[in-house]
């Protein structure tokens, strides 16, 4: 997956991510731990909607978390966006690691519905 691809691994190297996990938050005390993959945590909380604060034209901290978010969230995740990002030059060469479905009603509803099973 590309994901889990050199390409994102160099984002990570790069682009360092640091994390503060509260392990008292319930939603937060199995991340990146072997205790994020538990069906019974995810069925807990999900669907679950993550917000990303404005950023630039090209979010590197958000496109970072989207290749490290499966170890920390247990799921990986889509990421809404205007379709025109999908024509971007450069940035739609991204959709393969933030996964983007259109900021529309109907696709984050789907999107959702398929986070709903634990198994996925």
């Amino acid at each position: 997956a590309a994901r889990c691809s050199p390409l994102a691994r160099a984002l990570g190297r790069y682009f360092s991510l640091e994390l503060f996990v509260d392990r008292d938050d319930p939603l937060a005390a199995a991340g990146f731990t072997p205790a994020v993959d538990e069906p019974e945590r995810l069925a807990e909380f999900l669907p679950t909607v993550y917000l990303a604060c404005p950023h630039g034209v090209f979010p590197y901290g958000a496109i970072v978390w989207c290749c490290y978010c499966r170890w920390g969230c247990g799921i990986w995740q889509y990421t809404g966006a205007a379709d025109v990002v999908k024509r971007v030059p450069g940035l739609r060469y991204m959709h393969s690691l933030i996964w983007v479905v259109s900021a529309g009603k109907r696709s984050i509803v789907r999107a959702l519905r398929e986070r709903c099973a634990p198994s996925s």
